[in-house]
């Protein structure tokens, strides 16, 4: 059975890993400052851009249990923070990405390699 991700979810997602380390020391904004959507693209899991405001958007298609959607928000919100520290939204996955991936993967238990 695929998980039905709503708009609820995802702003309940992100405030829950907003509540827990390392997610909790970078003071990242709160749901209602930060745009959030469901899409049905299957060439993705999800994506984060910064334009004026944060925007998370996280695939339908993609996810099938609520694991995979904790895991997706919280790969996303390692992009929010390389934006607060000033990293380049096209460097993709380099090496401040892949630091502060490691925290999170220890943190939370989730793959490393997979994330």
């Amino acid at each position: 059975m695929r998980l039905t991700i709503t708009y609820e979810m995802l702003v309940a997602t992100y405030e829950l890993l907003r509540t827990t380390p390392p997610f909790k020391g970078w003071k990242l904004p709160p749901s209602d400052e930060v745009s959030f959507h469901v899409i049905r693209t299957k060439e993705c899991y999800g994506d984060h851009c910064y334009a004026k405001r944060h925007t998370i958007r996280v695939s339908y298609a993609r996810h099938k249990t609520l694991r995979l959607l904790i895991e997706t928000m919280a790969h996303e919100m390692v992009h929010m923070r390389e934006i607060q520290l000033g990293v380049r939204q096209d460097v993709a996955h380099g090496k401040e990405f892949r630091k502060l991936a490691k925290i999170v993967c220890s943190r939370h238990g989730f793959d490393e390699g997979a994330f």
